[in-house]
């Protein structure tokens, strides 16, 4: 009986997508006008493209009738990454804002972590009744995401009472003011509230100091504050009512003082690695100690949410444990062409012979999805299973695995610069 049920929904789903292919080849909407030539690939792999890419009608809609086919893929997941190949795209950002929307109204994912200071972000939830959306935007993640889309975003998060939290290490907020440790921890604890300001404005200070012999000469002392501090909040937590707001701003101090140590011990300072690592047991946390039973969205850049995509170093997504990764689905953002922004407006390059944006680009949708989670290896697929080219930031050659780096592609024809609120394109960050 499992096996015909099964057989009935193989075939329903092979139905869905053939019906589809064929409203699709009379529909010239999916496909990018104005794409007068396409890379040259092998046969095979052009083929595969072609038969198993999945246009999308947008990246903005609210209308999901075109995304119902991840309602099976994704049916027995419970974290969605969501990556992308360079941080300043509008479309990735517009994408990734409309898979959350169909996320959370479809499938129940109710928990959002981004690529952001953990207790930046999760602070969120003491500022919503108390600030905008375009404020809390500051105060809460990286300001490459200072943008429309993001300012959107957070709306919704609002609106729907959407628990929100980072899974970065680094300060992210563009603004400060302290409201938890002013406004709720003195209802809390007074003492504990006058020595969070002070960590929080030290820790600033020396994170971002530019003068490496003081900040060493500072290290120290600013070691043995969060050492207090967490000394406190312990002392608290165990004798008073279980606080989750505390054991979160918890966690936030042990990464502070994880990233000091490192420092301290280390030459070379905090390194990428040294990040990574610390995210991965961030998310490790997060999953197991806040939101154990929940579904969970998690959004940052290819290079970290990846399984394999490094050679000289790990990615977060690499040292995930198998528990979580096996109720994962990855997801790998990449474009073919247009423009993205690091320092300076760059203008993507071609793509290399036989690399990922090649062969995405071979049934000349404006934005498609590749699933290849239960691919095996045949001759149209084995760029799946092989190494191949593929770019970073639109500009770097990196050459990946994608059957070991991924479980899916959406891949955008086209990409443009977002409407940033506070960057110049022809300047750095403010």
């Amino acid at each position: 009986m499992k096996k015909i049920a099964l057989l009935i929904v193989l075939l329903s789903f092979a139905t869905l997508i053939w019906g589809q292919n064929k409203v699709i080849k009379n529909d010239t909407s999916y496909f990018s006008n104005d794409l007068k030539e396409k890379p040259k690939v092998k046969s095979a792999w052009k083929q595969f493209s072609i038969e198993n890419s999945i246009p999308l009608n947008s990246i903005n809609s609210d209308n999901f009738s075109d995304l119902q086919f991840l309602t099976t893929i994704l049916e027995n997941k419970k974290y969605i990454f969501l990556g992308e190949s360079s941080h300043y795209v509008k479309e990735f950002n517009e994408i990734k804002f409309r898979l959350i929307r169909f996320l959370f109204q479809e499938l129940d994912f109710d928990v959002v972590v981004f690529e952001s200071n953990i207790w930046d972000c999760y602070q969120l939830k003491f500022l919503r009744d108390n600030y905008s959306s375009r404020e809390i935007l500051d105060k809460t993640i990286y300001g490459v995401w200072n943008t429309t889309t993001l300012n959107e975003l957070i709306s919704f998060v609002v609106e729907n009472n959407i628990e929100f939290a980072g899974f970065d290490i680094k300060p992210s907020a563009l603004k400060y003011d302290y409201f938890f440790e002013k406004n709720v921890l003195p209802q809390i604890d007074s003492n504990l509230s006058v020595i969070a300001i002070k960590c929080c404005q030290e820790f600033l200070k020396c994170y971002s100091s530019q003068n490496q012999e003081q900040e060493i000469e500072n290290l120290n002392q600013l070691l043995v504050d969060h050492q207090l501090l967490l000394d406190e909040l312990d002392q608290y937590i165990k004798t008073n009512k279980l606080d989750v707001d505390l054991i979160v701003y918890k966690k936030e101090i042990c990464n502070r003082i994880n990233i000091i140590s490192s420092i301290l011990i280390d030459d070379k300072g905090f390194t990428g690695s040294n990040r990574d690592s610390l995210m991965a047991e961030t998310i490790e946390w997060l999953i197991k100690e806040r939101y154990p039973n929940k579904r969970i969205i998690f959004w940052g850049h290819n290079g970290h949410i990846s399984n394999n995509n490094r050679k000289d170093e790990k990615s977060m997504g690499f040292m995930l444990s198998d528990s979580i990764l096996n109720k994962s689905y990855v997801i790998g953002l990449y474009m073919f062409r247009g423009e993205t922004f690091s320092n300076k407006i760059i203008e993507i390059r071609k793509p290399f012979k036989n690399s990922l944006e090649a062969i995405m680009i071979q049934p000349g949708y404006k934005y498609s999805f590749l699933d290849f989670s239960k691919v095996e290896n045949s001759e149209s697929s084995s760029w799946i299973h092989q190494e191949i080219p593929s770019l970073l930031w639109g500009r770097f050659k990196r050459s990946i695995i994608l059957k070991k780096t991924y479980d899916g592609i959406i891949f955008i024809d086209k990409a443009s610069l977002p409407n940033h609120f506070i960057l110049d394109y022809n300047k750095k960050l403010k």
